[in-house]
């Protein structure tokens, strides 16, 4: 971002690979409809292409991005509202039940506090990797990017950080954090 910013626009599609993935699942998991999540996608790139003046050198591109695509996504909210004239805006798809049961909830949490227990055990750098994974729904590929080493290497510590946590939590209550350790499985 810090060469496209300065200029080199070939930059550009090093940028959009490894942005625009992420994006659409934004946009997808907001909004539930294909087609506008592909629409945003596009605009938000759009918008990076116009504010790249605005980009700090050196500054995490991933968050800047999406809080590009966050802004977007509320300005859509805002255009549908006044479109439709209500003071509600109605959801593209049927949202989901937000109030588990309790059970369910307890367990959620002892899940990601046994999880985060055992990430702190794990070495700084594999530690960092999983937060990213985990935290901002990223692949291993993408945090690879995001840190700055290849993606060899970051298949290696995934698949160290994912055997360690095995170990710390057990291989039986490890299949219980689902996507979380899963992820580095398939790195």
């Amino acid at each position: 971002m810090t060469r496209y910013a300065g200029g080199d626009d070939r930059a550009f599609a090093e940028i959009y690979n490894n942005a625009a993935r992420l994006i659409l699942s934004f946009f997808w998991r907001a909004c539930g409809d294909r087609a506008l999540a592909e629409d945003l996608t596009h605009e938000t790139l759009m918008r990076l292409l116009a504010h790249r003046a605005s980009y700090r050198p050196g500054a995490a591109v991933i968050p800047w991005v999406l809080t590009i695509a966050k802004r977007l996504y509320i300005d859509h909210l805002r255009s549908r509202k006044q479109e439709q004239g209500s003071g509600t805006i109605e959801p593209h798809h049927e949202p989901l039940d937000p109030r588990p049961l309790a059970d369910q909830l307890l367990e959620r949490k002892s899940l990601a506090r046994a999880l985060e227990a055992a990430i702190s055990r794990l070495p700084t750098n594999q530690a960092q990797l999983c937060r990213l994974v985990r935290d901002d729904d990223l692949t291993p590929g993408e945090t690879a990017s995001l840190l700055g080493i290849g993606p060899n290497a970051a298949r290696v510590r995934a698949h160290r950080a994912y055997r360690a946590l095995r170990y710390f939590i057990g291989d039986a209550d490890a299949t219980s954090f689902g996507g979380a350790c899963t992820s580095f499985g398939r790195a």
